[in-house]
């Protein structure tokens, strides 16, 4: 199984929350967690950490609210402390609830844990069977040690995958920011992501969009014409500089001439609609619509062509 480092994520916080009368236990659990802590995994925490002087209380609920996995050291005693299970028991749960860590209980010695808030969580050791009635403590928190280790892994690969979403983001965030100071700049097409709200407005173009072309009623409706328009000369603005770099780095092609795309917006149809057209989730450059100033340029352009073609097959006939 493969085991996460310091270098792949950052150490794994465990709290302990124990009764002080299982304090030996814990202790004992805590040598056998010993060789996560020299691979750097995990850095455990409980109440015997705290220096003199130290508020008890406040370093307690900081510790809680900052640990990635709760271990809850349950017995007679742990269920009988009302610090343990009102304020410690409660703060787990509900983090854990949340999704804000992991809370892993140990059952040390046999108790009435089964029908408690823990008991919708599945313990350790296996089956929920107490440490007290293996053979000896060895056997049990050796047992325990393995599955803590598995939720740690477990752990650090969520950790990364979140590190690696926010990087992510943050180089889409800098290419956007680059892309709109560079014009120049080639995009890196693996980081490029839609932000929520533009993706929805695309959405929401590619349902007019195929309504208009179900009923032609709905090109009569002013509201939603205006409506569609607006997002369209905001697509325009959003996607113009990746389409410009998509075509000078050859990974998007146009029947028009590159030089044209500089000028782009300031061209459009009959309509009054931009040429850069968002249709069905696709995005391609309108130069079919009759009457438009693109479609007048590419019309006098192929008409030199023919008249330069005819003009070659007239002297091939003479």
């Amino acid at each position: 199984m493969e085991k996460p480092s310091k270098k792949s994520g950052e150490t794994i916080e465990l709290f302990f929350s124990y009764s002080h009368k299982d304090e030996r236990m814990r202790d004992k659990l805590e040598k056998h967690l010993s060789a996560l802590r020299r691979e750097n995994v995990i850095a455990g925490w409980h109440d015997r950490k705290i220096m003199p002087g130290g508020e008890w209380k406040d370093q307690i609920d900081e510790h809680i609210e900052t640990a990635h996995i709760i271990l809850l050291l349950v017995s007679a005693e742990f269920l009988n402390s009302d610090y343990c299970y009102d304020v410690e028991l409660k703060r787990a749960i509900a983090r854990h609830d949340a999704g804000e860590a992991r809370v892993v209980p140990i059952i040390l010695r046999p108790c009435d844990w089964v029908n408690t808030p823990i008991g919708k969580l599945q313990a350790l050791p296996r089956d929920g069977r107490p440490v007290s009635d293996f053979p000896t403590q060895d056997h049990a928190f050796n047992e325990v040690a393995r599955g803590v280790r598995r939720v740690v892994e477990e752990m650090s690969k969520s950790l990364q995958r979140g590190r690696d979403s926010s990087v992510e983001l943050e180089d889409t965030q800098k290419q956007g920011k680059t892309l709109s100071e560079d014009p120049h700049a080639t995009p890196q097409l693996s980081n490029v992501q839609i932000p929520k709200d533009v993706a929805e407005k695309l959405e929401r173009m590619r349902l007019i969009n195929a309504a208009m072309k179900s009923d032609e009623e709905v090109l009569d409706d002013d509201e939603v014409m205006s409506e569609y328009r607006a997002m369209l000369a905001e697509m325009v603005e959003t996607f113009l500089p990746l389409v410009k770099q998509l075509v000078k780095a050859g990974l998007l092609t146009m029947n028009i001439d590159i030089e044209d795309i500089s000028d782009l917006h300031k061209y459009s149809t009959l309509t009054g609609e931009p040429t850069i057209v968002f249709d069905n989730g696709n995005i391609w450059i309108d130069t079919e619509y009759a009457g438009g100033n693109l479609r007048k340029r590419h019309r006098k352009r192929r008409r030199q062509r023919r008249r330069q073609v005819t003009g070659k097959q007239a002297s091939t006939r003479k």
